[in-house]
């Protein structure tokens, strides 16, 4: 069983949800500071700046760690994958 057998627009369609994948362009993948800066953003209509703090402590640690690891884990992905999710 594949993708283009299970989901259909609609009743008695031949063409499936995912028929148009190959004709999309490829997924960017956004740099790891731009996506910690956003979510930084995210976080500040709800916390103090006490909390604010702490979390910008967290994403350096993440940053700097684990999260470059996975970044370029992600990017390699992207280099060989048309749509790197």
């Amino acid at each position: 069983m594949n993708r283009e057998t299970i989901y259909f627009l609609e009743e008695g369609s031949t063409e499936s949800t995912f028929c148009y994948d190959e004709d999309l362009p490829r997924l960017p993948l956004p740099p790891l500071d731009h996506t910690l800066k956003r979510y930084l953003e995210s976080l500040k209509p709800f916390g103090t700046a006490d909390e604010l703090e702490n979390s910008k402590k967290i994403i350096e640690t993440f940053r700097t760690g684990v999260g470059a690891k996975l970044q370029k884990l992600l990017e390699e992905r992207a280099a060989k994958e048309k749509n790197w999710r």
